[in-house]
């Protein structure tokens, strides 16, 4: 899967990171976009061996949702060796496996999102990307998941599972109707 972005984007807001427990989208979802997209780059969590999670709110990010969550991705290394992590009831979208090297390594992906803002369908994601794991083997993967509540999203955290981030940016978009969409 490669994300092919031929339609226009329009950028809702960046968040950086700096040593921060997390990074959260609590305003700009609304109805104006069907399709949100995702651009997290040179993310560098604080601790080694930790995957980022992702988690969504309906209440404007007072709290996240911690049920309902499923996920499932799959990878193959510089080492030729591949391999596939997924969850079936879990409390976050994992959207990395284990970084390593953190400090010169960063992570960079990419994520699209449907159905935020929408009370009839969950939401869904499909991301791809590039991490450094397992002590000095590069990872590619690519993957999926959803939260299968039907109440309209209206904020998205983003979190280590352990340890803080220390750099980076994440960047979520408006995704223009009327362009050419897949």
């Amino acid at each position: 899967m490669a994300f092919n972005f031929p339609y226009r984007l329009s950028k809702i807001a960046t968040k950086t990171a700096s040593s921060s427990a997390s990074l959260s989208f609590t305003s700009g979802i609304s109805s104006n976009f069907t399709t949100y997209y995702i651009k997290v780059r040179r993310l560098v969590p604080a601790t080694n061996n930790t995957q980022l999670l992702m988690t969504f709110s309906t209440n404007g990010g007072s709290s996240y949702l911690s049920t309902n969550y499923k996920y499932a991705f799959a990878w193959v290394n510089t080492n030729v060796s591949s391999g596939n992590i997924s969850s079936d009831s879990d409390s976050s979208i994992k959207v990395s496996d284990s970084c390593s090297n953190v400090s010169t390594q960063p992570m960079n992906l990419d994520m699209v999102l449907y159905n935020l803002n929408d009370s009839t369908y969950c939401v869904k994601t499909v991301f791809q990307g590039v991490i450094y794991g397992n002590g000095s083997l590069g990872f590619v993967q690519e993957g999926g998941g959803m939260n299968t509540g039907t109440t309209a999203i209206n904020a998205i955290k983003f979190a280590q599972s352990s340890g803080n981030l220390t750099s980076g940016t994440i960047t979520l978009y408006g995704v223009v109707d009327g362009g050419l969409m897949y």
